[in-house]
């Protein structure tokens, strides 16, 4: 295994443990204060079946109810927005490590696995992505 795919490796692997460790521990959390009136019933069943459209928040609320219908209960959502940060995260180290690659040379820097991997812990663990925890 070559140096910068071992870099790219432990970098992955430090992005999906490390906000497992942050966020695992409050799972069980209540709902914070928007939450409650997202799940009182107002709007939920469209929300749940439209998933795209032209209203704010389409996606990110479908996602919610399409959970909450599918999985239920709020483990269950923070258990998947987890993993979506987590997945957001890898793409986010990918994106960086391909934005250092030169034009000449194709591929970038041998630290560059590393500088990626900082860029999108940085990212997995600041404090505004965390608030609901």
């Amino acid at each position: 295994m070559s140096r910068a795919a071992a870099w790219q490796l432990g970098g992955a692997c430090a992005i999906t443990l490390l906000p497992a460790a942050l966020y695992l521990p409050f799972l069980g959390n209540p709902l914070v204060f928007d939450d409650r009136v997202f799940f009182s019933g107002r709007l939920f069943y469209y929300y749940a079946t439209h998933p795209l459209g032209l209203d704010l928040r389409l996606p990110a609320n479908f996602s919610l109810a399409a959970t909450e219908v599918l999985l239920g209960g709020i483990h269950a959502q923070r258990a998947v927005s987890l993993i979506l940060h987590i997945g957001t995260a890898l793409v986010l180290s990918r994106l960086l490590l391909d934005l250092q690659a030169t034009p000449l040379l194709r591929q970038p820097p041998e630290d560059g696995a590393l500088r990626a991997a900082f860029g999108a812990a940085a990212f997995a663990l600041h404090l505004v992505a965390v608030y609901g925890a």
